[in-house]
């Protein structure tokens, strides 16, 4: 059964194949996925979506889960060097014997080159867990549907064969 074009298929390529890719960073690697195979429905086939439901949300939780890892990991190696940074810029400033005001030291640390790396893989992380929280959403949204679908269908077949 054909209902015209999906609503991802509106948005054109390169923009689809950008918000429908999920990234997420594991510890022992990458996973990248386009995540509309797993979250629109196939009227075809609405029995093995319903089969597949749970193991396809476990997944994506799962993924979720290690992505909430990576970012608090991350967040706690920004915070680390930004003390390291100030730290190596307070023993500079007493080895010259200067005085740095706390803003100046902010100021400075704000621009050291590992912490800004740092900061960039956490806002990356960040998305990425916020792309994998709503996958996850959608898959409940999509079990809620494919169960009223399912039910929708049993009941037409009944009335077919009587």
């Amino acid at each position: 059964m054909s209902l015209g074009p999906k609503w991802s298929d509106t948005l054109g390529d390169d923009i689809a194949n950008t918000v429908f890719k999920i990234v997420a960073r594991l510890p022992n690697g990458t996973i990248e996925r386009d995540i509309r195979q797993d979250v629109e429905i196939d009227y075809d086939q609405l029995e093995q979506q319903l089969q597949d439901i749970p193991a396809i949300y476990s997944f994506y939780s799962s993924l979720l889960a290690d992505q909430k890892l990576y970012v608090a990991l991350k967040k706690r190696l920004v915070l680390r060097r930004r003390a390291v940074a100030m730290d190596a810029l307070v023993q500079e400033a007493r080895a010259q014997d200067r005085n740095l005001r706390r803003q100046d030291l902010e100021d400075l640390v704000e621009n050291d080159e590992v912490l800004n790396r740092l900061i960039a893989q956490l806002m990356l992380a960040e998305k990425s867990e916020s792309k994998l929280l709503g996958a996850v959403s959608a898959l409940k949204l999509k079990a809620e549907a494919l169960r009223s679908l399912a039910g929708f269908k049993k009941q037409e077949m009944q009335e077919l064969s009587e």
